[in-house]
């Protein structure tokens, strides 16, 4: 996504801060799922 063209955008009617947090979501997901015997700090 970082290299190709703004106009080539296919999730280009998207809000950015929608496209943002469901980014840091998966990657907090992705996280949870490397590490499962690490305890979050709630």
């Amino acid at each position: 996504m970082a290299v190709i063209p703004g106009s080539a955008d296919p999730t280009g009617f998207v809000n950015d801060k929608f496209k943002h947090a469901v980014t840091f979501q998966l990657l907090f997901i992705l996280f949870d799922l490397a590490y499962p015997t690490v305890g979050m700090p709630w």
